[in-house]
């Protein structure tokens, strides 16, 4: 008993028992032949396999089994390596390319000022110092030792920064300043002055306007440093209120003290005498003396015919801020005149303002307004001279403005244009500077009128048609023409066929006391023709100026 025949090799195909076949065994035979072929791949699988295990165990135990890869410990690469560009934020372990190292690069110069974006430039800046460090700290070294010693003889002065005040009761000079602490501080905190004045103006606020000073409550007490008790006694002889003045001891007398009304008259010079006639005041009936004097504050007043005629004044604040004063001519209202000037405010001088108007015939004549200073002097022919403060100007007064006249050409007897002038010499000028003049000549340049007449434009009359606006024309004569009468004596000759040529190219026939008859011919003249004569342009008689005009 024999085992099959094994081959190390791979066979391809298992063969296949067919019904047909006879049974033949022994090596070789139909019957044994698939067991051949399956134990030839076996054992060709088995090689293979030891083979293979061999093989790993090899390449495992190798140094370098795979040399076309680069190993993750510090690999030695070879060729031209790459790797993803990372942003230009990363800051980690990641493979810089040489694409992040330029942009890099790049945003650091950007960064840097132009004189120092290389490194030529910063050793250059050093001082091509190879020792900079070294040099550097040995300066920092003479610095400190400097500083040092300059600290130390700081330290010991007395007072080393006069310019300074000592934290314990400073003796400040100058302006000093702070930061101005709230309204509402109660503390150590410095008052500034904003500070103060905001206290005191919410202690104002408080106070009515009229007493709202010291100087008014003093008035207002009378300036009286016993001020209490001058009341307590005051008040210990008051009169009593029921009694409605009926415990007065001298009426008269009160109402007069009081001011309730004064007058004075010509029959009676006793000074305060007061006329009573009934119940005097608002609504009561009065009488007014001839040529008496009446002051009224404020209210009603009754004025009564004279039994002769008087001018009558009468004055009166108006709401307006001015003090009003009728005059009437023997109580004729249409005879009478209207004064009203501004009134002082009492506190600083104001500029005094009239406005004057008569009556007369029914007709009221315009308002005069009379603007007066406080300060005038008088010149040679009687007028009121003001200051400099109060010099009317062309606007005030509603005149023309010199720059009302810029871009009107002005005839004036000088070579040189006087300051804020030009001469209209077609010279460029800047519209910028001059915008009133451009204005008038939009295109920047002025006309050139030197040697020129100025003719009004025509504006559609038709005696100059066409012509624009400072426009240029050259001159003309009118067309015209002349007669001429030529005579012959009586045996006279010529001596052409006709009359010697107008142009002078012929000869001429003269007659003289030598040539009575004319038969000799004089070529004296012969070139000479009959032709214009006079000055190189037509003209009127006329006078030179220098145009000029304002510049605004």
């Amino acid at each position: 008993m024999a085992n099959l025949s094994e081959q190390e090799s791979w066979i391809d195909g298992i063969y296949q028992l067919e019904t047909s076949d006879p049974v033949v065994a022994g090596p070789g035979g139909i019957s044994n032949r698939q067991a051949e072929q399956l134990a030839s791949r076996t054992a060709y699988l088995k090689k293979m396999q030891e083979t293979t295990g061999d093989s790993v165990q090899k390449h495992l135990a190798a140094s370098d089994p795979h040399s076309q890869y680069a190993p993750k410990n510090s690999p030695a690469l070879t060729g031209t390596p790459t790797a993803p560009t990372t942003a230009q934020t990363a800051n980690n372990t990641q493979i810089a390319t040489t694409a992040f190292v330029k942009s890099a690069i790049a945003a650091l110069i950007s960064g840097s000022p132009a004189a120092l974006d290389t490194l030529q430039e910063l050793a250059n800046a050093l001082g091509n110092d190879p020792n900079f460090s070294t040099t550097v700290l040995k300066a920092i070294a003479d610095v400190k030792s400097d500083v040092a010693n300059k600290l130390n003889a700081h330290a010991s002065i007395l007072d080393a920064h006069p310019q300074y005040a000592p934290k314990a009761s400073p003796a400040f000079t100058g302006t000093p300043t702070a930061p101005t602490a709230a309204s509402g501080s109660n503390d150590t905190q410095l008052a500034t002055t904003a500070f103060v004045k905001a206290a005191v103006a919410a202690l104002v606020n408080g106070s009515p306007a009229a007493l709202d000073t010291l100087q008014e409550l003093a008035k207002a007490l009378g300036n009286d440093p016993n001020f209490n008790t001058t009341v307590l006694n005051a008040l210990a002889g008051k009169l009593a209120k029921d009694q409605n003045g009926a415990d007065i001891p001298d009426k008269a007398k009160f109402r007069e003290n009081v001011g309730l009304v004064k007058q004075t008259a010509p029959f009676d010079a006793t000074a305060g005498t007061v006329m009573v006639n009934g119940a005097w005041g608002l609504g009561g009936s009065g009488i007014m003396a001839d040529d008496a004097n009446e002051i009224i504050q404020s209210g009603q007043s009754k004025i009564f015919r004279s039994s002769a005629n008087k001018d009558v004044n009468i004055n009166w604040p108006g709401s307006d801020g001015y003090a009003w004063r009728g005059i009437n001519v023997a109580w004729d209202t249409n005879a009478s005149s209207m004064l009203a000037f501004n009134q002082s405010n009492g506190t600083s001088p104001a500029q005094p303002r009239m406005h004057y108007r008569t009556r007369a015939g029914g007709m009221n004549s315009p308002w005069l307004n009379v603007l007066m200073s406080n300060q005038y002097t008088v010149d040679a022919n009687g007028y009121l001279k003001t200051p400099t403060s109060t010099t009317m100007t062309s606007s005030s007064i509603g005149a023309m403005s010199i720059n009302d006249l810029a871009g009107i050409p002005l005839p004036f007897p000088g070579a040189v244009a006087p300051a804020g002038w030009l001469k209209c010499n077609g010279q460029q000028f800047d519209k910028a500077q001059y915008p009133i003049l451009t204005s008038r000549y939009p295109s920047g340049f002025l006309p050139d009128l030197r040697g020129e007449f100025v003719r009004g434009w025509d504006d559609a009359r038709g005696v100059d048609a066409g012509r624009a606006l400072i426009s240029s024309q050259y001159d003309a004569l009118r067309s015209h023409k002349h007669s001429i009468t030529m005579s012959h004596e009586p045996g006279g000759t010529k001596d052409s066929s006709g009359f010697p040529a107008t142009d002078g190219s012929e000869p001429f026939i003269v007659h003289s006391a030598t040539n009575p008859d004319g038969s000799v011919s004089d070529t004296a003249g012969k070139g000479n023709p009959l032709h214009s004569f006079g000055d190189n342009e037509t003209r009127p008689r006329n006078i030179a100026f220098n145009y000029i005009v304002r510049a605004a």
